[in-house]
């Protein structure tokens, strides 16, 4: 069975609930099928000489080594349940320990595990002074060391350690440059991996000549390994060039820090070294499995939902790109599969769209595709929808997202709030913050980007 929720433990009833529980309960539902820490629990275990994961399609078997040592490392906004979910499996096998995660992201740890915090989006000196930490713990390693390198989205701004000649106010200012553009996650890892000494498979070099097994929660659509965190265990298939060209096309190269420029610049010239691609030797041993991924939520979500009764339609292909598409596919959408059915309907969507904002508005990307949607939706009957990051944080603030409905935009004219002005202004928060629609869950331990639902229910 897929990783959601066993059938025998829905959690349905038969009491009528309000559409919002419903929601919040199909969220729970999503996140528990992604959360690493039980599907460690559920399918790994581990004998004399073996760790073994078996389960969701996988069958990962690890020779543990009867010299060398047993180590965990890794970076991610979930990183924390995971390495506790990992160090209980591998029990007292397990020698050494060390995470980087999101300040504020440490819930749920384990008293042999390390635990670094550090900013994201953006990097801050806490990101450096981390990677640089993860590198010394990573350096020096022996032929028969097993290193687990378990990674989760956000490792990108969280190893932030520069190469030679970039600062981390230059790497700053690039993320926020990149951010504010609209770029996706591929063209800012492209970027980013050609100004790091660890991202694009860097850190498989260094970790050399040990034995790697790396164990992600994909945050990114297509689940490519190089994408996850910047891949820094799996070999890059971007070039200097392909920086260059992100930068170009999104109108950027020139207001780059000049250092960033000429760097990137030396090497597309080939004055600098490339990034490990696929070839190098240091990836003829390593193992790579994404345990979790935005497929297996919204699976999770579509059993439970049918069998409460509801018909389900999910859009084939993820969401991504301009948050206005976005918002006008689901609508569509939504439009064509009313009155299809003589029983609640729910959209189902899910991805990483974009934003390219502008001004002081406060405000994440969920929250603004729920506003969005609340102003396609107005005036019509029986329509309530949740937008919302799986890792329990949408941009910059303190909520996972929105609620939002057919009379979101009445209830927020009668407070003389205007959706239009927040909406064009990216100033999402203060409107749902106003009506009391947020939802608020804190950390939730795994990050498969983000899922939107609406609930048709006339």
């Amino acid at each position: 069975m897929p990783n959601g929720m066993p059938r025998s433990a829905c959690f349905w009833t038969s009491v009528p609930r309000q559409p919002e529980a419903l929601l919040r309960d199909l969220f729970n539902v999503a996140l528990a099928a992604v959360q690493p820490q039980q599907l460690l629990d559920r399918y790994s275990t581990l004998d004399a000489d073996c760790w073994r994961y078996r389960g969701a399609g996988l069958d990962i078997e690890v020779p543990l080594p009867t010299a060398g040592k047993v180590l965990i490392c890794g970076a991610g906004k979930a990183v924390v349940p995971f390495a506790a979910g990992m160090a209980s499996s591998l029990g007292e096998r397990l020698d050494d320990a060390l995470v980087i995660t999101k300040a504020g992201h440490v819930q749920g740890g384990h008293p042999r595990i390390r635990v670094l915090e550090a900013s994201h989006p953006v990097p801050d000196v806490r990101s450096e002074q981390a990677a640089l930490a993860l590198e010394q713990f990573c350096s020096q390693r022996q032929p028969d060391d097993v290193v687990f390198f378990l990674l989760t989205g956000g490792a990108s701004a969280l190893l932030a350690a520069p190469v030679q000649g970039i600062t981390l106010a230059d790497k700053q200012a690039v993320t926020r440059l990149l951010l504010a553009s609209g770029a996706d996650i591929h063209e800012i890892n492209a970027v980013r991996k050609h100004l790091s000494r660890l991202k694009g498979g860097q850190l498989a070099r260094l970790l050399q000549p040990a034995r790697l097994v790396t164990l992600a929660i994909s945050d990114v659509i297509g689940d490519a390994p190089h994408s996850i965190g910047s891949g820094p265990t799996v070999p890059d298939n971007s070039t200097f060039l392909t920086a260059l060209e992100v930068l170009t096309r999104r109108h950027l190269l020139s207001v780059v820090p000049p250092a960033v420029r000429a760097h990137l610049q030396a090497g597309a010239s080939g004055l600098r070294p490339e990034t490990p691609k696929v070839e190098d030797a240091c990836f003829r041993t390593m193992q790579f499995a994404v345990l979790a991924r935005l497929d297996d939520a919204l699976h999770a979500i579509e059993l439970a939902a049918r069998d409460a009764g509801m018909a389900v339609h999910r859009l084939v292909d993820p969401l991504q790109g301009d948050i206005a598409a976005c918002a006008a596919r689901i609508s569509m959408a939504l439009d064509s599969h009313a009155g299809q059915a003589n029983r609640p309907l729910l959209l189902l969507a899910g991805g990483e769209p974009t934003v390219q904002t502008m001004g002081n508005g406060r405000g994440g990307r969920m929250q603004h595709l729920a506003l969005a949607l609340a102003m396609a939706f107005q005036g019509q009957q029986g329509i309530v929808g949740l937008a919302a990051g799986t890792d329990g944080t949408d941009g910059p603030t303190d909520v996972a997202g929105a609620f939002f409905s057919s009379d979101t935009v009445a209830r927020a004219n009668a407070l003389a709030l205007s959706p239009e002005q927040h909406l064009r202004q990216f100033d999402s928060y203060p409107l749902f913050a106003a009506l009391g629609d947020h939802l608020l869950t804190g950390p939730t331990g795994t990050n498969v980007m983000d899922l939107v639902m609406v609930l048709l229910t006339e």
